[in-house]
């Protein structure tokens, strides 16, 4: 019973996300202020109202039409607001809540939107990974906190240097990855540095690996080059969707 409680609260916690990643995947490239901005229509930008604005149920009630002008909204959202909403479910019964917990959970949601925006623009915005960096290392100083010792604080440090660090020189010596990719990869560590750097190197392991058979499948296909830029947001977003789940298998 209590992990059925804990699939329900992680599918609105899934959907409520869902729908802020979607927001801020339009706004970031847009150049909107992210903080303050009021939901708008995308077509005739009059403000959404809040009844109007409830993930996934908003949606189907307007048949996916502004209320307004009535153009179609894009499926996007919702599959977006649904996709995140069973992932959760998933989530947090298997990991249930705490403060390294949270910090997966606030992983996963810069992760996803990361990706996101990186598909759209070929760049993850600061905005994102520098908050997510911010707000990692103050769960981490958090659960040091709680547990009365600066145990978790050393391997976080670590983690920190040795993956998000180490692609970022790799980043600025190469021009081969993006420094945005590099500061991601640190949210992550952060987020995975009670698991163990194995974990981590796991994790960045496989991004690579499914980067590298997207990356061949395309060529084979004749849809890129050898010289052509593919985001690799999404790769390490992935991987890290994958480990997290199969840990717990």
């Amino acid at each position: 019973m209590a992990s059925v409680t804990l699939a329900i609260f992680g599918a609105l916690v899934g959907a409520v996300l869902g729908s802020t990643m979607s927001a801020l995947a339009y706004r970031i490239p847009a150049g909107m202020n992210i903080a303050v901005a009021r939901s708008e229509c995308p077509s005739c930008h009059v403000q959404i109202a809040a009844y109007d604005n409830i993930p996934i149920i908003s949606y189907i009630l307007l048949k996916g039409r502004c209320r307004s002008c009535h153009v179609q909204i894009a499926a996007s959202y919702i599959v977006l607001e649904g996709s995140m909403a069973l992932l959760y479910a998933v989530l947090v019964p298997l990991y249930r809540w705490g403060i390294t917990e949270v910090g997966i959970y606030l992983a996963v949601f810069i992760a996803v939107t990361g990706a996101i925006v990186d598909l759209k623009v070929r760049k993850i915005p600061n905005v994102l990974t520098y908050f997510g960096m911010l707000a990692e290392a103050l769960l981490v100083v958090g659960r040091s906190i709680e547990s009365h010792s600066l145990a978790p604080i050393l391997p976080a440090l670590i983690a920190l240097i040795i993956f998000g660090g180490s692609l970022f020189v790799i980043g600025i010596l190469t021009k081969g990855m993006g420094l945005g990719d590099a500061k991601l990869v640190g949210v992550i560590a952060l987020a995975l540095s009670s698991f163990g750097l194995y974990f981590i190197f796991y994790v960045i392991l496989g991004s690579f690996a499914l980067g590298s058979l997207v990356g061949v499948a395309l060529m084979v296909t004749g849809r890129a080059s050898r010289k052509s830029a593919i985001p690799f947001g999404p790769f390490i977003t992935l991987s890290f969707l994958i480990a997290l789940l199969v840990a717990k298998l």
